[in-house]
């Protein structure tokens, strides 16, 4: 059982884990001192754990999180550049226009030389036919508000039949040449009008969308959930590898407990053949107390016995002697018990030197 007291993480991306190992003891093998065991503290740098994996993980979401960055920032330099195109094509086509309405004033001063040249008065029938010419041109636009009148299409019909003047063809050339002038400045116009709609409407969204802010949240969003995943799977890896560490502690403890137990089982045994010695030497002592007292109290049987047949003939040989050696009786008596007292003494110190 392991308990995760922290994980931290720097720059470096190096991490310590700490774990405390709560280690079970048995009550029957402590001894009588007492004995204090430490939780362990395990360091992510004694766990040998893929530091390598973890900076290639905190590598890659770095770069991630920057080609992320560098795609918005391109996709803005892009939207910069035709914002950039689109002004300066509008430049372009106000340009066009202005050169446009500089000719169409050339035109409207080259009709006045072509008058003048031909000339001819606004009052004058040329003038007059030319007009009539023109407005049937623009009766085929379905936009022309001049309806043409059926005498008005029969002067017509006779214009083309005896053909148009000199100065009537220029005038209409001319006329061609500037419907041709307002169609390209009518077309720039929308065209500008178009462009500045696209770039105004580019700028609002990108104020609105803010694709940069936006991008580089998004790239520390990424960063973030990326150090977590990091952290997360450090914990998985450091985990394990403090539960293979607690697991060679608790083998590497029953190793120990097997060992003192046979240890103590050695010494119990030892223990009981050094208190059978004492018991066999003991006994054997006792009985070598039984044999020198038996000894001693046959010899001293003996002793007495032989003792008591001298005394015996002693004193058989003093009554034959006569009674004046009564006192010389009593004398050797006397003497006799010393020897006995003796004799007793040496038994002892027999029985002594036995048990030694």
């Amino acid at each position: 059982m392991s308990t995760m007291t922290g994980v931290q993480g720097n720059g470096q991306g190096i991490f310590t884990v700490n774990a405390n190992q709560a280690q079970r003891h048995d009550a029957g093998n402590m001894t009588a001192e007492g004995q204090n065991k430490k939780g362990a503290t395990i360091f992510a740098g004694d766990l040998n754990m893929g530091q390598d994996s973890i900076l290639a993980k905190k590598q890659k979401a770095q770069r991630e999180a920057m080609k992320m960055i560098r795609d918005v920032f391109a996709d803005d330099m892009k939207t910069d550049a035709e914002q950039k195109a689109r002004e300066q094509h509008i430049e372009q086509l106000k340009e066009k226009n202005e050169k446009a309405k500089s000719s169409l004033n050339d035109i409207a001063s080259m009709r006045q030389s072509l008058m003048e040249q031909y000339k001819i008065t606004e009052d004058s029938q040329e003038q007059k036919d030319l007009e009539l010419v023109r407005k049937v041109n623009a009766s085929e636009n379905p936009f022309a508000k001049d309806e043409v009148t059926d005498e008005e299409k029969k002067r017509y019909e006779q214009i083309m039949e005896q053909g148009l003047t000199q100065y009537q063809e220029n005038s209409l050339m001319l006329d061609d040449v500037e419907k041709e002038l307002n169609g390209l400045i009518s077309d720039n116009k929308r065209d500008i009008a178009i462009e500045e709609d696209t770039i105004w409407n580019t700028d609002m969204l990108r104020l609105k969308k803010h694709p940069m802010k936006d991008a580089a949240d998004n790239a520390a969003k990424h960063l973030e959930a990326a150090r977590k995943e990091m952290i997360y799977d450090l914990y998985n890896e450091s985990k394990e590898h403090i539960d293979e560490k607690i697991e060679e502690a608790k083998e590497e403890q029953k190793e120990k407990t097997e060992e003192k137990k046979e240890k103590e089982k050695e010494e119990a045994v030892k223990e009981a053949k050094e208190l059978e010695r004492e018991i066999m030497l003991q006994k054997a002592q006792e009985n070598t107390q039984e044999r020198i007292e038996e000894q001693t109290a046959r010899a001293k049987a003996r002793s007495q016995a032989s003792l008591q047949n001298q005394i015996n003939e002693d004193i058989l040989d003093g009554i034959n002697e006569g009674a004046d050696k009564s006192a010389d009786v009593e004398q050797k008596i006397k003497d006799l018990l010393d020897k006995m007292s003796l004799l007793q003494e040496d038994l002892k110190g027999a029985a002594v030197d036995n048990t030694l």
